[in-house]
């Protein structure tokens, strides 16, 4: 039987022929399983054939699925008929994205001695299909030779198309200030701090590194 990825795109086509002697409008309308997946509107004169196409997307939950055509015209039902086979659809595996830590920079905070980082990051989306995954933004600080545990400072949620890649810069650090804008925390003075990317699946980038 053919398997397809869920959410994956495709196009079914289907060989359709006018056996009357008058042109005539057809609609067709496909299902996979119970749910109706593409329709289509073609004309065929006296006696054509042709080839239909309706695009597809796969259904989302995994299983075997019938394919179902059901024909119209004049608004009458004049055919249902069954694909040869079934389709399966399986759960893709997880691609993880990559997340990149391209630079990392320190820049005055307007607070004594103390700083902000910014990171400058690369984010892409390899698979073949749009998906929406969080990215967490983790943080850990040296205090006198001694390294904290990793914490999350932010998690984003970002949709990107297959094979897209965006580039967002982060600001950030450990202790928050407030200067009505919660974005922005400062790097204590004399202390390390390593920065980098996560996904929710236990995927990280790079790890970068600022001193004070």
């Amino acid at each position: 039987m053919p398997q397809f990825m869920a959410g994956e795109s495709k196009t079914a086509k289907a060989t359709m022929s006018n056996p009357k002697g008058v042109a005539l409008d057809y609609a067709g309308f496909l299902y996979i399983g119970a749910t109706q997946v593409a329709e289509a509107s073609f004309r065929l004169n006296a006696g054509e054939e042709k080839v239909v196409s309706f695009p597809v997307t796969m259904p989302s939950t995994p299983g075997t699925y019938p394919v179902l055509l059901y024909i119209y015209s004049g608004g009458q039902g004049i055919g249902l008929y069954r694909a040869a086979e079934d389709v399966v659809i399986f759960a893709p595996a997880i691609i993880p994205w990559t997340l990149v830590i391209t630079s990392a920079a320190k820049v005055p905070s307007g607070v004594g001695q103390w700083l902000m980082a910014r990171l400058n990051t690369s984010i892409c989306n390899p698979r073949t299909i749009q998906a929406t995954e969080k990215v967490i933004v983790r943080y850990r600080e040296n205090y006198a030779g001694v390294w904290s545990d990793w914490k999350t400072r932010y998690t984003y949620e970002y949709t990107l198309a297959p094979g897209q890649t965006i580039t967002p810069s982060f600001p950030l650090t450990a202790y928050p200030v407030y200067q009505g804008d919660y974005n922005y925390f400062l790097i204590a003075y004399q202390e390390t701090h390593e920065f980098c990317l996560a996904d929710v699946y236990g995927n990280t980038s790079n790890v970068v590194s600022i001193s004070t």
